[in-house]
């Protein structure tokens, strides 16, 4: 164990009330401050029972022996999102404000203490919104994005979210644009659908992305919509151009999966997409475009 990290645990097992935490929440954010390479808070004179803290600690070292990294505090899903065209995700830090979409019970997000990017972790699906729609019907969506732990699982964006409903159940319809960095890796660009906790994919459109990245780096990749057309880029360069009327022939939805329109692509949300894995996000741009 780090000597950072055992000065907190230490502290949590102080005889002295006073020299204690105050509150879990007061052991959560000496953790985060470690995350971030920032010294621990000093002690608060106020009081807590010798057992709530002794349970913190023990959760300390099971928390980094399950996850990997102890979970971060979220941001409120009752802030404020940002406005029109910005860097929604900057180099370093999480987003200004972010709603769980899906599978916020089995996933958690912190800030990389090695580069400062946002992580985000799931063990199933997890749909991070970042905004409720798109600025405009002609946007870009583009990020840089790490898939640490391929080839475990696959990471990447998502847009034209919408929430319905399937036999009584909730069901999250959604396009992807994802990866995963792993052997004959590819960049797919389909409709998913998620209830019940059962994931359902239809073939999307797929481009091989080359050799894998060893060990993992960030990935430059996104999304160009105007009024006719969808273009894909992969590291600045564009491996799929279609028509919407050519994408709206493939994707005609049905069975509780969207259908690829105009309307759909404007209303729904977009924000980050990982299933089974953990990525890295860095530069998460979504602006308008004038064509």
């Amino acid at each position: 164990m780090c000597p950072a990290l055992e000065r907190i645990v230490l502290k949590c097992l102080k005889r002295e009330a006073a020299a204690r935490h105050a509150t879990a929440g007061a052991v959560a954010d000496d953790l985060a401050r470690w995350l971030d390479g920032a010294p621990p808070l000093r002690p608060r004179r106020l009081f807590l029972a010798g057992v709530t803290c002794l349970t913190a600690a023990l959760a300390v070292p099971a928390a980094l022996l399950l996850s990997g990294r102890p979970r971060r505090p979220d941001a409120s899903p009752t802030a404020p999102l940002p406005p029109t065209g910005e860097m929604l995700i900057g180099s370093r830090g999480p987003p200004a404000a972010f709603r769980w979409a899906a599978g916020q019970e089995h996933s958690s997000t912190w800030q990389d203490r090695r580069d400062g990017a946002f992580v985000l972790q799931a063990a199933a699906l997890a749909l991070l919104e970042l905004r409720p729609t798109p600025p405009s019907p002609s946007f870009r969506f583009h990020a840089e994005v790490r898939h640490d732990s391929a080839p475990r699982g696959e990471v990447g964006l998502y847009l034209a979210y919408r929430l319905g409903e399937q036999g009584g159940l909730p069901a999250h319809a959604f396009y992807r644009l994802a990866f995963a960095d792993k052997e004959e890796g590819k960049l797919d660009l389909g409709p998913g659908l998620w209830t019940n906790f059962l994931r359902r994919e239809r073939a999307g459109l797929d481009r091989p992305v080359g050799a894998p990245a060893r060990p993992p780096r960030f990935r430059q990749f996104g999304l160009d919509i105007t009024a006719g057309e969808i273009k894909v880029l992969w590291e600045t360069v564009s491996v799929l151009t279609m028509s919407l009327d050519e994408l709206g022939t493939l994707f005609r939805g049905g069975g509780g999966f969207p259908a690829l329109t105009r309307e759909a692509l404007v209303s729904g949300s977009v924000g980050l997409y990982v299933y089974a894995g953990r990525a890295s996000y860095r530069r998460v741009e979504l602006k308008t475009t004038t064509r």
